[in-house]
């Protein structure tokens, strides 16, 4: 979203903000981005947060999701088709592969631009490339992510919100797929520090387009990721270690006090 801050309720909303946070002794963050943000924006000293990411539901892992080898390159986004989310990276990509005709993209979702989505695709002439399902239940998605072999996971990145990690990357790193990714920050850390495949930056549909013909001409490259996503998930985002890692800050902050 647009902020103005030279906003009377910008202005309002931070020093309301300021103060909360000088009141906490420890302020615990879901994105390593946020501690510089709160520094930066709040005065808050880096020695107060803590980095706690959010825990994601594991459902996924245990299913074999494996997909059916039809001998093209299925890639697929699934979630919010909003601005913020930057589909249109993905459909711009899916043009500069358009006179290929070994992958199909799979856009499982719907929000405030899916007809300008597909729209683009036509205006483009990639729409025989490009699936759109629309909104689905949570208890189809398993039959949808069968026939995904990589993900694909774009943000906005020219604000703050855009070098945070959404909740997406998580429940795709479940599922055991090779992620691409267009995308800043945390998330573009995570995918290179856990291995779950490869990422350029936010808006870069020419680099998104070369890393996905990378997928298209040497699958077998990409072989590892999904388990190295699994593994990073089941150190790092599950529910257990979440209230694990809770617990001992909540027992390092009474200890202190």
């Amino acid at each position: 979203h647009m902020k103005n801050e030279n906003g009377v309720l910008y202005k309002a909303i931070q020093a309301m903000s300021k103060k909360i946070y000088e009141s906490c002794d420890k302020i615990a963050v879901t994105s390593l981005p946020f501690v510089d943000y709160l520094h930066r924006e709040h005065s808050v000293e880096k020695e107060r947060c803590i980095y706690l990411p959010q825990h994601a539901d594991d459902k996924y892992l245990s299913l074999d999701l494996d997909s059916e080898n039809n001998g093209i390159a299925d890639f697929m986004y699934a979630g919010n088709l909003g601005a913020g989310q930057r589909v249109d990276v993905i459909i711009r990509a899916a043009a500069m592969l358009r006179d290929r005709k070994d992958f199909l993209i799979h856009i499982v979702g719907y929000g405030s631009q899916y007809a300008e989505l597909t729209e683009l695709a036509q205006k483009l002439n990639i729409s025989d490339r490009i699936i759109f399902y629309g909104q689905q239940r949570s208890v189809d998605m398993p039959s949808f992510y069968k026939k995904a072999d990589v993900l694909l996971l774009t943000l906005r990145g020219n604000n703050f919100v855009g070098n945070t990690m959404p909740g997406k990357l998580q429940t795709y790193m479940t599922t055991g797929k090779p992620i691409l990714g267009a995308i800043n920050g945390a998330s573009q850390q995570v995918i290179r520090e856990s291995g779950a495949g490869k990422c350029v930056d936010s808006g870069d549909y020419k680099g998104l387009a070369g890393i996905m013909l990378e997928y298209i001409e040497h699958p077998s490259d990409f072989q590892t990721c999904g388990a190295g996503a699994k593994k990073y998930f089941e150190k790092n985002f599950t529910k257990k270690i979440f209230m694990e890692r809770l617990e001992c800050e909540l027992q390092n902050l009474i200890k202190h006090s």
